[in-house]
C-alpha cells in the first residue's frame, strides 16, 4: 500500500490534492527534494519555500508539510509555455530549430526563443499502440515493486574474456558468492567467493556491497550461474562465451533513465511528466533497446554504455531508482557489460558502488569525489580503455592509457570509451563545456601516440561520426584529418575515429551547431533510440572491424558501415637487441622498445634474431620534452644561464602558472586551447626582439577595466544563494589566469581572476577562469 501512496504523492506535485504528510520509508515527500531530507510533520515550521514547509531538528532540516501545486491553465493555450513559463508561442514564424518537444524559432540577434508548433518526438510510451498492453502491465509492476529493488545484479567485464566481475547490493552482510557450472542443474558447480562490506542506509534499511570475480571461462562454451543473495541461492541463469575469431560488441550513448521528465504529459496538456513517471517511461524504453539490440546482433559478446546511465545528479534515492531501471533488463544478466561515468553520474558514488570495474585506476589526482574509476580490459584481440573524464587531469588519462597498452601490448584493436564528446558538433556540449576544451588537446595527442583506433562518446544526445583524426601540433587546431567514407575498406588506417552515440532510451534528443567542422563526416538526429555494433572478424592474414549504427524502432541502419582492416600483430620491429618478454602461441618473440632515455614509456616490438638495426622509421615519436633535440633557438634563460627552447611545436606558457599535466618532470598548461610548457618561477624571459618592419608592432597602450568580485553567501534551509557585487578596485596580483582554477570545494588557491576573465563554476569541486564575452 505504501508504494501506491508514494506514486500518488508524486503525481500530486502537479495536481490539486490533500496535503501529503507521510513520514516513513519511501513515502516521505522530502526525500525527493534536492539531495533528500527526512520528514518531521510534528516539528514547528521554521521556513517555507515552493516545495513545502521545513523545520530544524537536531540541526538538520526536515520536511514538515508538502506544498501542493495546482496545474496552471494557460489561456489561450500555449504548449511551449507549459514547458517553461519564459517561452511564448509564435505560430507566424518559420521554425529554424527542432528538438524532441517541437519546432522553434530562435532569434540570434535578440537572443530569445519561441515555439512555432508542438511536435513531440521523444519516446513517449503512452502514445505507442503496439506495446500498449505490455506497457500497462509494466506500469503497475514498476510502481509497486520493480523500482524499489536496489539489489539488482551487475554482470561486468573482467580483466579479459576469461573473467567476469559481478557486483550487487544486499540487505545482509552474508558471504558474497557466485556459483558457476556447465550444467543447468549445477551438478559440477564451482563457487567463487568475493567481498561483502557495509555500504549505506536507505530509509532505515542497511545495504551492503558485494563483489565477486569469476575466472577460468573458456570460449564457445555454455555456462550457468547462480548468485547467493542474502544467504539464498537464486535460480540459475544461462551465460554463453563466444568465438574468439568472430564476435561483436553493442555500444550505446546516454541511457539517461529519468531524462524524459519535463516533457508535457500525454493525458494532461497542462502539466509535465513527474520524475517518477519519467523513470518508469525510460525504464520500459531502455528494456526495449536491449531486446532489439540482441535481436539484431543475435548474441553479442559485450555491451558498452558511454555514460549517463541515470538522470538525477544529486538525489541518491531517485538515482537508485534509475540504476534499478538500468539493471532491470533480464538480457543484461546474460552478457558482460562495460559502462563509463557520465556527468549526471558524477556527483554521487552510486556508479562505483554498482559496477565492479577491472584494472581500476584508483589513484587519480582529484580525490574530493570519485564517482567511478578509469579502467581497461582486453576482450580477445581488442583492448578497451574506459576513461573517467569528469574530474580527470591529463596525467591521469596518460597513466591509464600507458598501463593498458603495457599490460596488453599485442591487441590488434585499441578502443577508448568516455562520456565527453571531444570531436562532435552537438549543440549543447561539444564546443561549450570547458572540460571538453581541456580534454581535446590532451587526448588528441595521447590517442595519436598510442594508436587508438576508435573512440566512443555520448553526452550531446546526437549522432556523429568523424573522419580519422591525427595529432598535428603545427597548425592552429592541433589536429589533421584523413578522409573516410561509408562502405569502403580501409587497410591499416592511420588516425582515430570518434563516434558520438545518441540517447539510447529516447528520453532526450538535442540539435547541432550551425558551424561546420572539417573533422565531421556524418551526423544525424533521428529522434529515436539507437545503438551501435562493432563486428570483429579475425583471419590468418587480416583482422577486420566493422562499425554500424541501428535505429531501435525500425531496426534499420542509421549510419555505416565503416570497415577497417589490419594485418594481425602489425607492430614495429625492435631496434637493436632486446630481451624477450614473451613468446606468443605462434612462436613469435616480443620485446619492449623505450621511447625515452628514462624508459618511462615503452611499447611492444617484434624481435628479429640477429637484428642490430640502429633506426626504425616505424617507431613512435619521442616525447622530447626534457632536452631539445632539434631546436637551436631559445625562448628563456634561467638564472644559471641555462637556455630553454621550443620542441615539437610547443611554446612556453606566457601567462599560465597552473599546470594540467606533468611529463618527464616538466609541467604543462593550456593557453588558447593548445599545450604550452610551464616555465618555473626561477626562469626569466629573454627580452623580446625588435619587431620586423612588416608586422604591426604590439599595442602597448591598451587598458582594461579592472574589477574585483565580492561574493556574499547566505544560507537558508538547505539552499545556498549567492549575491555578487562588482566594484572597481586594484586587482590582486595573485589572481588566477585563463583556464586556471579559481574555486571549488576544498580549493585553497586564489578565488579571483586576472583582468578580462571571470570565475565560472564547472562543478561544485572545480571553478575556472574564462574570458569575458
Amino acid at each position: 500500500m505504501k508504494n501506491i501512496i508514494f506514486v500518488v504523492s508524486l503525481l500530486f506535485s502537479f495536481v490539486k490534492a490533500q496535503n501529503n504528510t507521510n513520514t516513513s520509508g519511501f513515502d516521505c515527500w522530502s526525500l525527493y527534494v534536492g539531495a533528500g531530507y527526512q520528514c518531521c510533520p510534528e516539528e514547528p515550521v521554521a521556513y517555507k519555500d515552493d516545495e513545502g514547509s521545513w523545520a530544524l531538528k537536531d540541526n538538520n532540516w526536515c520536511g514538515v508539510e508538502k506544498k501542493i501545486k495546482e496545474a496552471k491553465h494557460i489561456e489561450p493555450y500555449c504548449f511551449f509555455k507549459v514547458l517553461n513559463d519564459a517561452y511564448t508561442c509564435c505560430e507566424d514564424k518559420e521554425p529554424n530549430y527542432i528538438d524532441a518537444d517541437g519546432d522553434w524559432y530562435q532569434d540570434d540577434v535578440k537572443g530569445y526563443w519561441c515555439g512555432v508548433r508542438e511536435n513531440q518526438r521523444w519516446n513517449d510510451r503512452e502514445r505507442i499502440e503496439e506495446t500498449k498492453e505490455e506497457w500497462e502491465d509494466f506500469k503497475t509492476k514498476w510502481d509497486n515493486d520493480y523500482k524499489y529493488n536496489f539489489e539488482r545484479l551487475s554482470v561486468f567485464v573482467g580483466e579479459d574474456e576469461s573473467m567476469v566481475n559481478f557486483g550487487w547490493y544486499s540487505k545482509t552482510d552474508t558471504e558474497a558468492a557466485i556459483r558457476f557450472s556447465t550444467n543447468e542443474d549445477m551438478s559440477d558447480s564451482k563457487d567463487f567467493i568475493g567481498e561483502n562490506s557495509y555500504l549505506k542506509d536507505y530509509v532505515g534499511t542497511s545495504y551492503y556491497s558485494n563483489r565477486v570475480t569469476v575466472t577460468g571461462l573458456k570460449p564457445k562454451s555454455t555456462y550457468y550461474y547462480q548468485r547467493k543473495l542474502n544467504g539464498e541461492w537464486e535460480k540459475p541463469i544461462q551465460f554463453k562465451t563466444h568465438d574468439t575469431e568472430k564476435f561483436s560488441f553493442v555500444f550505446v550513448g546516454d541511457p539517461q533513465i529519468g531524462g524524459s521528465h519535463g516533457h508535457v504529459y500525454t493525458y494532461d496538456k497542462y502539466r509535465k511528466l513527474t520524475d517518477d513517471e519519467a523513470i518508469r517511461n525510460d525504464a520500459f524504453n531502455w528494456n526495449e533497446t536491449i531486446k532489439v539490440a540482441f535481436e539484431v546482433t543475435k548474441e553479442p559478446s559485450l555491451f558498452m554504455s558511454a555514460g549517463d546511465q541515470a538522470e538525477h545528479m544529486d538525489n541518491e534515492i531517485f538515482q537508485e531508482f534509475e540504476y534499478s531501471a538500468f539493471l532491470y533488463p533480464e538480457l543484461l544478466k546474460t552478457v558482460p557489460f562495460a559502462t563509463t561515468v557520465g556527468n549526471h553520474d558524477s556527483y554521487t558514488t552510486n556508479f562505483r558502488n554498482h559496477f565492479n570495474t577491472p584494472n581500476s585506476y584508483v589513484s587519480p589526482e582529484y580525490t574530493d569525489i570519485i564517482p567511478g574509476y578509469s579502467y581497461f580490459f582486453k576482450y580477445n584481440n581488442a583492448l578497451v580503455i574506459v576513461l573517467e573524464t569528469n574530474y580527470a587531469y591529463c596525467n591521469d588519462l596518460v597513466n591509464v592509457v600507458v598501463k593498458a597498452v603495457k599490460k596488453y601490448p599485442d591487441a590488434d584493436w585499441r578502443i577508448a570509451m568516455f562520456h565527453h564528446d571531444v570531436y562532435s558538433n552537438g549543440l549543447y556540449h561539444s564546443h561549450v563545456d570547458e572540460q571538453i576544451k581541456m580534454l581535446r588537446p590532451c587526448l588528441t595527442q595521447l590517442f595519436d601516440k598510442y594508436k587508438i583506433d576508435l573512440v566512443i562518446n555520448g553526452h550531446d544526445h546526437i549522432y556523429s561520426a568523424s573522419h580519422l583524426i591525427n595529432f598535428e601540433p603545427g597548425n592552429d587546431v592541433g589536429y589533421d584529418i584523413s578522409i573516410i567514407e561509408k562502405n569502403v575498406t580501409y587497410k591499416n588506417p592511420k588516425g582515430t575515429m570518434f563516434i558520438t552515440a545518441n540517447c539510447s532510451s529516447g528520453s532526450k534528443h538535442y540539435g547541432f551547431e550551425k558551424k561546420k567542422y572539417n573533422y565531421i563526416y556524418n551526423y544525424t538526429q533521428s529522434f529515436t533510440p539507437t545503438f551501435g555494433v562493432l563486428d570483429f572478424e579475425n583471419g590468418k592474414d587480416k583482422v577486420q572491424l566493422t562499425i554500424t549504427t541501428y535505429d531501435v524502432k525500425s531496426k534499420s541502419v542509421v549510419d555505416g558501415s565503416y570497415i577497417f582492416e589490419k594485418s594481425p600483430g602489425s607492430y614495429p620491429c625492435c631496434i637493436g637487441k632486446k630481451d624477450v618478454i614473451k613468446t606468443d602461441e605462434k612462436g613469435r618473440k616480443w620485446g619492449l622498445e623505450k621511447e625515452n632515455s628514462d624508459g618511462k614509456h615503452q611499447y611492444l616490438c617484434g624481435i628479429i634474431e640477429g637484428n642490430d638495426n640502429k633506426t626504425n622509421d616505424t617507431c613512435l615519436l619521442s616525447d622530447g620534452y626534457l632536452c631539445c633535440k632539434n631546436s637551436n633557438s631559445y625562448s628563456y634563460t634561467d638564472k644559471k644561464g641555462k637556455k630553454w627552447g621550443i620542441e615539437d611545436g610547443y611554446p612556453c606558457c606566457k601567462d599560465s602558472r597552473s599546470y594540467w599535466s606533468t611529463e618527464n618532470g616538466k609541467k604543462w598548461g593550456i593557453e588558447n586551447g593548445n599545450w604550452c610548457g610551464i616555465v618555473d618561477s626561477e626562469l626569466e624571459p629573454e627580452p623580446e626582439p625588435e619587431p620586423e618592419p612588416e608586422p604591426e608592432p604590439e599595442d602597448k597602450t591598451k587598458t582594461t577595466k579592472i574589477t574585483e568580485t565580492t561574493t556574499t553567501t547566505t544560507t537558508t534551509k538547505k539552499k545556498t544563494t549567492t549575491t555578487t557585487t562588482t566594484t572597481s578596485s586594484p586587482e590582486p596580483t595573485n589572481c588566477a589566469n585563463k583556464y586556471e582554477q579559481c574555486g571549488g570545494n576544498g580549493f585553497n588557491g586564489p578565488t579571483c581572476c586576472q583582468s578580462g576573465y571571470y570565475c565560472k563554476e564547472v562543478n561544485p569541486y572545480y571553478s575556472q577562469c574564462l574570458e569575458k564575452q
